[in-house]
């Protein structure tokens, strides 16, 4: 028998701010000096750079050759991809979380919503449902919804070519904080410092696409890849700023 968190409860859990100690980037090893990290699509040392945009990977075998590939000649009948999203997208995602027992979770169905002047994203493991039903659910009601959830909460809307951070704590210019949560396990994570996001493009009442959105998480979580959320008025936006 599953055990739900009592709703107030939820719902107050879902509009408190977020706020957790974070790890300062001194503490961390340079990106390039541990194995694999020039491969790992995290930014390991803190500095909002990754991989092989990391000055710490420039020697790493794993760089070698980066920017050098040719491209693929393409057929002149065929139209490239653009690599515009579409609404089809918001629900073939492949955003993966990384459990510190290495046990991972893809939150394939994304959406979001503008509230007190930020954007608000939430992503779903959606089993084939649409992740705007399973918010009206899971928002209004506390249940129809048993997985995790990763929402991050943007104090302003990003313009594509923003890089907004993810922190522990929210602060200007567009700092953003993430939770991941599981109201029927009662597990709960929140940000730390040395997350971010590369926004590709937005639309009021429309697409939330971003590329490399990763986070640190408190409970040692490591959610990355890229996303697209379609908008939807029962994603959470929070409490009114003061």
């Amino acid at each position: 028998m599953t055990t739900r968190r009592p709703l107030a409860t939820a719902v107050a859990l879902l509009s408190v701010p977020l706020g957790a100690v974070g790890l300062g980037a001194c503490s961390l090893p340079d990106e390039g000096i541990e194995a694999g990290s020039c491969s790992d699509r995290i930014d390991n040392d803190g500095d909002y750079y990754f991989d092989c945009g990391d000055p710490g990977c420039a020697g790493s075998p794993d760089c070698a050759d980066a920017g050098t590939t040719e491209p693929e000649p393409t057929d002149s009948a065929e139209p490239e991809d653009s690599g515009t999203p579409t609404s089809a997208d918001c629900r073939d995602n492949t955003y993966t979380l990384t459990f510190e027992d290495d046990t991972t979770l893809v939150l394939d169905a994304w959406i979001w919503r503008e509230g007190w002047g930020g954007a608000h994203l939430v992503g779903f493991a959606s089993e084939g449902r649409d992740a705007c039903a399973i918010a009206e659910e899971l928002f209004s009601t506390g249940d129809g919804y048993d997985g995790y959830f990763f929402q991050i909460d943007l104090p302003a809307v990003p313009e594509a070519g923003d890089i907004p951070r993810i922190q522990a704590s929210s602060g200007p210019p567009n700092d953003g904080t993430a939770r991941i949560e599981n109201l029927s396990t009662l597990h709960l994570e929140t940000s730390e410092d040395g997350g971010r996001m590369q926004v590709r493009s937005v639309a009021l009442d429309g697409l939330f696409a971003a590329d490399d959105v990763y986070a640190r998480m408190s409970g040692g979580t490591a959610p990355q890849g890229d996303l697209v959320a379609c908008w939807c008025d029962a994603t959470p936006i929070g409490p009114e700023p003061d």
